[in-house]
């Protein structure tokens, strides 16, 4: 792999967005021992544009090249977390469940890295809960893991006190990654660029949100599929003889999406999105025998195409790791194009979604309304 190509089309991509939004510093704090401290957050997932697969440091969440992504509100994730001296031990629940094996295994890295950077001790319990926006389908491939990871590391540090580091969009994003490499994104918001190469440092390696992401519709079809995990997509693109051209490319791309997004051009945004899940879908399968389509998500993709040359819309769909179908949309037409497909497959789920920006605390009656979905008491 040419590293050096790929960090220079990176070096480009930053001197882009620092011109723009400025270059954030990273921050200076000072470590903590105990503390006392509860919040709800609410963070939203995220759907790969130009996406990434593969990463050359896995315990630091570390992607070979440049991606971009924007978060959407096609889930709500939230997450109620307490830092108790109380405690035993902490205490992870995800989905009214207690988390177990490599999921919380997965999970304690954050929390890990947390303590490793703040010092602190105590503690802590979080339940947590991704909700639809629309219906009870459990798509696969909608940017989840990235969602959990912004309301984890935003969640971690408003309960301990650490507000300037939450609001720190450096600090937010280098922790979120953690738990998942796309989680910088869902804590950036919009659309945003995520910086990484191999060899990169740490704290360099974070994303930038480039777009609020609302001139343009989104429609969603979520598609349930439980025989494949984003881990295994990882290992599996890398494996694909194919993966050295993409990476490689990866960083030219990013900088003309960069372009398409200032100039709102949904269609050079939407044939980024479309192109790039045809090279994750050949990646995954030359890689590690595993095709990402379904048949809905076939019969979904040609309706798209359809509505395209008929209609004259401008929609695009894409797909990440799993089978479920994300569709961009010019602006004031997303209705149009959901309820065509609504008519057209009356037994799948399909909705608007919009984009969003970073992790919130949440207050007042939402607070309330997000400790009774995520039936906090019964883990008192």
């Amino acid at each position: 792999m040419n590293v050096e190509k790929i960090k220079e089309w990176n070096k480009k991509i930053e001197e882009w967005v620092f011109e723009r939004f400025g270059k954030e510093e990273w921050p200076a704090w000072e470590k903590k021992e105990e503390v006392e401290g509860e919040v709800v957050v609410r963070a939203h997932p995220i759907l790969g544009i130009e996406k990434y697969l593969g990463m050359w440091d896995s315990s630091r969440r570390l992607a070979y090249f440049p991606s971009l992504k924007l978060t959407n509100d096609s889930y709500s994730t939230y997450m109620y977390t307490k830092f108790d001296p109380n405690l035993e031990n902490d205490v992870i629940v995800f989905g009214d469940k207690l988390a177990e094996g490599k999921e919380l295994k997965r999970f304690m890295k954050i929390i890990s890295k947390f303590r490793e950077l703040t010092g602190i001790k105590t503690p802590v319990k979080i339940v947590s809960k991704h909700v639809p926006k629309i219906g009870t389908v459990k798509g696969k491939g909608l940017g989840l893991s990235a969602s959990a990871s912004g309301a984890a590391a935003s969640a971690l540090l408003l309960a301990s006190g650490y507000r300037d580091l939450y609001e720190n969009n450096r600090f937010l994003s280098v922790l979120s990654r953690y738990l998942s490499g796309s989680g910088t994104s869902s804590a950036a918001g919009g659309f945003s660029v995520w910086f990484s190469y191999e060899g990169i440092k740490d704290e360099d390696s974070y994303a930038v949100s480039v777009s609020d992401g609302t001139w343009l519709d989104l429609v969603i079809v979520p598609i349930p599929y439980e025989g494949f995990k984003t881990e295994s997509a990882h290992k599996a693109a890398a494996a694909s003889p194919y993966y050295r051209e993409w990476a490689e490319l990866k960083g030219e791309w990013v900088y003309d999406l960069l372009d398409a997004i200032e100039k709102k051009d949904i269609e050079r945004v939407g044939k980024h999105a479309e192109k790039d899940a045809y090279w994750l879908t050949m990646l995954m399968a030359t890689g590690g025998d595993y095709l990402n389509w379904m048949p809905q998500s076939i019969a979904v993709a040609r309706e798209v195409i359809n509505i395209r040359r008929e209609h004259g819309i401008k929609a695009y769909y894409t797909m990440d790791t799993g089978p479920s179908v994300a569709i961009l949309v010019e602006k004031g037409k997303g209705k149009e194009v959901m309820e065509t497909l609504k008519e057209k497959f009356p037994g799948l789920t399909i909705y608007e979604a919009g984009a969003k920006g970073r992790p919130v605390e949440l207050t007042g009656e939402e607070r309330e309304r997000a400790l009774e979905l995520l039936n906090v008491e019964k883990w008192e």
